[in-house]
């Protein structure tokens, strides 16, 4: 349930965020940029794997895109998208409170998360 309500929230920002990755992100970065999906990289990769098994024999790799958010410093990207203007401070403060305010109870002890996302 969190998820959406998240996402909901989130979509006060999505219009600055997607105009900032759009014409400021580099292009390497094409999973974050909107018709420039995660499988450009990936057909890179493959491409590059083959030519290394032609010359170099057999290789694997392991991709985990279930857990790409999880490990996110949120501080740190509080501070980037103040730092370089793509949104208002107000409007990182409240993206910080609506991640701040979810906490985990065990035991009647509250356990916030730090990084990632929800």
């Amino acid at each position: 349930m969190l998820s959406p309500i998240f996402k909901w929230l989130e979509r006060c920002f999505i219009l600055k965020l997607q105009s900032y990755l759009t014409n400021n992100l580099d292009r390497n970065q094409t999973g974050f940029v909107a018709g420039m999906g995660t499988h450009v990289n990936i057909l890179l990769l493959v491409e590059k794997l083959r030519n290394s098994k032609k010359k170099q024999g057999e290789c694997c790799i392991f991709i985990d895109y279930k857990s790409a958010y999880n490990t996110i410093n949120r501080n740190l990207l509080y501070r980037i998208l103040k730092e370089k203007k793509i949104l208002t401070n107000d409007e990182v403060d409240f993206m910080k409170s609506i991640h701040d305010a979810v906490y985990f109870k065990c035991n009647g002890k509250r356990f916030y998360l730090k990084n990632g996302v929800h």
